[in-house]
């Protein structure tokens, strides 16, 4: 188990380089100049020069690579914003907790629907109830996104009034009493957390309604019903704990997709977060703000895909097993 875990763990630190590499070039080959952004067009040569350098954005690609790489790795400095003039490292302590925040609670509602709906689909296999939640899972999970959120804040925020529509707390909320302000949070996370959370439910859903269904037909679960165990025993401690097996992969790699797709969520309800700092930071032309938001990400995403790995490992040792005689 060990050699398995440091050889993904050798990979996974291996990759995040890599992706920062070619995301630094390819941000860089991007035509335009980012100081057109933040100078006054009617500036002279020697001043804007003088502020390039400042900037450290006169020296070539390669070089400001190399300056930016050993600076993140050595010393944890991600540069200083172009646009809000701040250090990259301030900026995304201020947001990774709001990210982290709605993507935690959208796992949670992903978890729900994903797990308790696909074990619900295999018990109720051919029932009406299992084809109407079939057909509303498959038309919320076939929609764009970005159109859902809309149409979520037209019909909740605007019509019904239930939610706020944009925001992580109301105006007032400096005045509220620690109870009553976490409550409002709350209440502004709902929306934008259901409809991260609810995307891609539906896939996992159907997955593991499939795989409980084959599991359901083995022999050890006849044998276990001819005993006269509960369903819901025969469902939830046999079939579920094997059924979940090459469910786990998939639910491992849900956490850093959601942390990814948590930027539509934070701009269309201005969701004060790392994804929506980022898309600001691309119209903007902000590289180290952009270089710092895909590093995190990077970093989690690679992470999620270990943990991901390592959970289906310690869940089936075949695979230790086959890793082992790969080696």
């Amino acid at each position: 188990m060990l050699r398995y875990f440091l050889r993904r763990l050798l990979i996974s630190i291996l990759l995040v380089p890599a992706l920062l590499t070619v995301v630094f070039f390819v941000i860089h080959a991007a035509p335009g100049d980012p100081l057109d952004r933040y100078t006054d067009p009617e500036l002279g040569a020697a001043e804007r020069a003088a502020i390039a350098h400042s900037l450290g954005l006169d020296r070539s690609v390669f070089e400001q690579y190399l300056s930016w790489l050993g600076g993140a790795i050595l010393h944890g400095d991600l540069g200083r914003s172009l646009h809000w003039h701040r250090s990259v490292t301030g900026i995304l302590a201020e947001t990774i907790p709001h990210t982290l925040l709605l993507t935690v609670s959208a796992y949670l509602i992903y978890l729900l629907l994903g797990v308790g709906g696909g074990t619900l689909l295999a018990r109720y296999r051919g029932h009406p109830l299992e084809r109407a939640a079939t057909v509303a899972g498959l038309t919320v999970y076939s929609l764009p996104t970005f159109w859902l959120g809309l149409m979520m804040i037209l019909l909740f925020c605007r019509q019904l009034g239930w939610f706020p529509a944009s925001g992580m707390h109301s105006p007032d909320a400096v005045f509220l009493s620690a109870p009553r302000r976490f409550l409002d949070m709350l209440h502004h996370l709902v929306l934008p957390a259901v409809l991260l959370g609810s995307g891609s439910a539906m896939a996992t859903a159907r997955y593991l309604s499939h795989s409980l269904t084959e599991v359901l037909g083995q022999d050890y679960i006849l044998a276990a019903r001819a005993k006269g165990l509960p369903e819901r025993v025969v469902l939830g401690r046999h079939a579920l704990r094997n059924a979940l097996l090459p469910v786990i992969t998939l639910v491992g790699l849900s956490f850093p997709f959601l942390l990814g797709g948590s930027v539509v969520a934070e701009v269309i309800f201005a969701w004060p977060g790392m994804g929506r700092v980022a898309v600001e930071a691309i119209f903007a032309r902000d590289y180290p703000v952009i270089m710092g938001t895909t590093a995190l990400s990077a970093t989690m995403v690679v992470l999620g895909n270990l943990v991901a790995d390592l959970l289906y490992a310690l869940a089936d040792p075949r695979v230790r097993l086959v890793g082992r005689r790969a080696a």
